[in-house]
């Protein structure tokens, strides 16, 4: 039997004892036992494969948070689930743990059957290929994510404001589907303090910009030192204290006179390698989309660069008839046969040319199908509910990068809707006479047209949980002042339901780090138009179906 490796930290002997005592029962678990930071590092660095970490919060030289916050922003261990043992009860210390990665806190005392659950739930098969690939597309996708949000803000874009909470909102669930959960937090702080800003009309502001891409551009510095495996702290709290000053300045009414005076820390000069805080945001921003690796393309310009392609395809059909013709009339004469072979080459060269082009656009559905299952299996030990995920696609199937990269988004925001708002915790699942286990299944398909390049994807997302309540949606859009009473009492069940796309629609009342913001809805009916695609849904006792048909290729 190949044995689950269990590391436990903490300080008091009397409580890693206990701890053994409790985990004894469970024949698959080795647990090793260490009583300070130094010690973690080191068993760290020897075992191969450490499948779970439980640590304490109060320890003399090194706190949980600090322990936390080390294994979650290194490359190496910050997909390692860690449980966290406390005698803390306060919800701030709670959330501040949460906040610095821990999958889950325990109370003490707790019962040893609780431990032993939670074990259970956040155990899982740790794929360092896969997660390696997992790691590679988020920094690759958060990099251009991240350049989009500072463009965003050097063109002064219109409706900057619900643009930019859209890409923060993205960023945030690619970090928590990729197991980047210290990241997902410190954007979830960016996310609170713009909608709290847009609700109160005070966007256009410096201290707002200025803060918000000092932040941004922190967490640029932390994905390209990921990218060579080299861990990058963030400087949360420094920022968390200027967005509660921001939130303060804006009920006062002061925030649009105000010009930015740093307050940044001593520990955000030092992470930000010292550099010189009075540099002008706008500086920062020109510098790393100036430095870019990414070559800054608008779509238009390759899918000119495709059209070349294919009139080049076209000319050769046209030469294939015209040396026909030649051979016909001048049978005799010895270039004809030249002037063929010439044009078998170009058409070599020509199909190459097309083939190059599809295969640099389009990889494996199975990369997003990877994701998909990471952030179901995240996203649910967030909320502490049991689900089980069925895939039915060929995961072979070439996909254009773009379309690839927005359904990754819009499938994850699409999960974390049915995991907070649709499915039901295990307990209520049993009063309700259902299986303890949700159900979340996707279906994948390729429509195939006759020319290729016109192939359509056909995406089913279903839940088995209690469904969308209509009537929630309804007293939304009355409150929100987009439809009178009398105006919805005849409107049909379906067109209710697809107001869950308008901005600002939550059926949900308390905002998570998951979700709640009545952002993630409105943003995929966008992506959607914008692949020129379609999504409905469906939704009853029985669950939720969300069908979405998009472009194979992007806009060829």
């Amino acid at each position: 039997m190949i044995k689950r490796k269990i590391i436990h930290i903490d300080d008091s002997m009397i409580v890693r004892k206990t701890v053994k005592n409790q985990l004894s029962s469970l024949d698959y678990v080795e647990l090793i036992s260490c009583d300070s930071f130094f010690q973690l590092q080191e068993i760290l660095s020897i075992e191969e494969t450490i499948d779970l970490i439980i640590t304490d919060l109060n320890m003399p030289n090194n706190s949980g948070y600090e322990i936390l916050e080390w294994i979650k922003t290194n490359p190496d261990y910050h997909f390692i689930p860690t449980i966290v043992l406390t005698a803390e009860s306060s919800t701030e210390k709670q959330n501040l743990a949460k906040k610095r990665g821990a999958s889950q806190v325990l109370i003490k005392p707790y019962l040893a059957q609780d431990l032993i659950t939670a074990i259970q739930r956040h155990f899982a098969e740790i794929n360092k290929k896969q997660l390696k690939e997992i790691d590679n597309s988020f920094i690759q996708n958060s990099l251009i994510l991240i350049e989009e949000i500072l463009d965003i803000f050097e063109n002064k874009n219109d409706h900057l404001a619900e643009v930019v909470l859209q890409k923060l909102h993205q960023l945030k669930g690619d970090a928590l589907s990729s197991q980047w959960p210290i990241i997902a937090y410190f954007i979830h702080d960016f996310e609170d303090v713009w909608k709290f800003c847009l609700k109160n009309q005070s966007i256009n502001n410096k201290q707002l910009f200025d803060v918000t891409i000092d932040g941004i551009v922190t967490v640029h510095r932390m994905l390209l030192d990921l990218k060579i495996k080299k861990s990058h702290r963030l400087p949360q709290n420094d920022f968390y204290n200027e967005f509660i000053q921001i939130k303060k300045n804006v009920e006062k009414g002061w925030i649009n006179n105000l010009s930015l005076k740093k307050t940044i820390s001593s520990s955000h000069e030092s992470t930000s390698n010292k550099e010189n805080t009075e540099i002008d945001s706008n500086q920062k921003v020109k510098s790393i989309l100036e430095n870019s690796d990414f070559i800054r393309m608008q779509r238009n310009k390759l899918d000119e660069l495709y059209s070349q392609v294919k009139k080049i395809s076209q000319i050769k059909t046209r030469m294939n008839i015209f040396i026909s013709r030649l051979k016909n009339e001048m049978s005799d004469e010895p270039f004809i046969e030249e002037l063929a072979q010439m044009n078998q080459e170009l058409a070599r060269e020509s199909q190459s040319l097309t083939e190059f082009f599809l295969l640099m656009r389009t990889k494996e559905l199975r990369y997003l199908l990877e994701t998909f299952k990471a952030t179901t299996k995240k996203t649910a030990e967030l909320l502490g509910k049991t689900v089980e995920t069925i895939i039915s696609a060929d995961e072979n199937i070439p996909i254009d990068t773009i379309v690839l990269s927005k359904m990754e988004a819009i499938l994850g925001h699409l999960i974390r809707n049915s995991l907070d708002h649709g499915i039901e915790t295990d307990s209520v699942r049993s009063e309700k006479g259902k299986v303890r286990n949700g159900t979340i299944s996707l279906d994948v398909s390729l429509k195939k047209q006759m020319i290729q390049t016109d192939d359509m994807l056909q995406f089913k997302l279903k839940d088995d949980g209690s469904g969308i309540d209509i009537e929630k949606i309804k007293n939304k859009v009355k409150k929100l002042g987009l439809m009178s009473e009398e105006q919805l009492k005849d409107l049909p069940d379906k067109s209710v339901i697809m107001m869950i796309f308008l901005d600002s629609i939550s059926t949900k009342e308390e905002v998570s780090i998951v979700s709640g913001r009545g952002v993630g809805m409105s943003f995929i009916k966008k992506e959607v138009e914008n692949l020129q695609g379609t999504v409905s849904v469906e939704t009853g006792p029985w669950g939720t179906c969300f069908e979405i048909l998009v472009p194979r290729y992007y806009k060829l």
